[in-house]
Parts: structure tokens; sequence; C-alpha cells
């Protein structure tokens, strides 16, 4: 098993947990979708240098964070993030920098088989990762996609 340093305990996480699900209820969104690299440490504790990929963690209204990136971010997630190892989930290379495929068809099949079809996504988009081209996706993949560039994660 891979040992995991986390700066912080489960109490902690816990609480960041609750106070960004309050924050989603107030918005009416049922799951959220995190691309901003310091939002993702902050609820999860994910320490990795790979934010010019796609990446980031969906929040379940009622589950653990689930950590999605490239398969070779992985590796870092299952070190630093407090969520089980089951919570992880990487794509292939083959997606990166690709004309046929795009990371997003991935992120799609990850939120069905966490019964995301008829909820109400928002998606914390504060980055430089998030263009034109994933948005298209987000649309014509969850209908109900709210675009929660309004959704601000505060710090305690």
């Amino acid at each position: 098993m891979i040992r995991k340093n986390l700066p912080f305990g489960p109490l902690e996480y816990q609480r960041r947990l609750s106070k960004t699900r309050h924050a989603m209820q107030a918005a009416d969104l049922d799951m959220l979708f995190i691309t901003d690299p310091s939002n993702m440490a902050w609820l999860t504790g994910y320490d990795g240098w790979s934010f010019y990929v796609h990446q980031g963690v969906i929040i379940p209204a009622d589950s653990d964070p689930v950590w999605w990136g490239r398969s070779q971010d992985a590796n870092g997630a299952l070190r630093t993030v407090w969520m089980s190892d089951d919570r992880i989930h990487g794509y292939a290379d083959y997606f990166v920098q690709s004309n046929e495929r795009h990371p997003m068809q991935d992120l799609a099949r990850w939120l069905q088989e966490y019964r995301a079809g008829a909820k109400r996504i928002g998606v914390n988009w504060i980055t430089i990762i998030i263009l034109p081209r994933p948005i298209r996706y987000y649309v014509k993949l969850w209908p109900k996609f709210r675009p929660a560039s309004h959704f601000r994660m505060q710090p305690p």
C-alpha cells in the first residue's frame, strides 16, 4: 500500500468538503467539477505540478470526491489525496493533444459512472486550463451543465 503524505487530518478535509457542499446547495448544484489546482489541493490534498493537462476533482453531493486526470499523474494523487485509491481515475495518454479524442470524453464516462446524467453539474473553471473546446464537450455531454465561474472556493 502506498503511504499517503497529507498536510491535514481527515476531520479538516471533511470540514472543507462540508463547507463546499453547503455552497453547492445554495447554488442549486448536485455535483461540482473543480479544475482550479489550488481548489483541488484545498479539498483533497492533491499536490502535483500537472495542471498543464486536463484534470479535476468531481464533488458528488453524497460521497467522497473523485480525483480525475492523466494516468501518469494519478500516481501523485495516490500519494497526496485523502480519498481511497478507488476514487482516483486516470485517462490514457492517447487523449493528450489528439485531434480524434479529448480527455473530456473520458471524464464523461466517469461522470456517468457516478450517476451524473440528470444532475445539475457546476464547473469551477477559474483557471487557464478550461478552453472553448472542453466547454463544448461539457454542453454536449451534460444537458444540465451550469457554468459555475461564480462558484468561489472560500478558504476557512
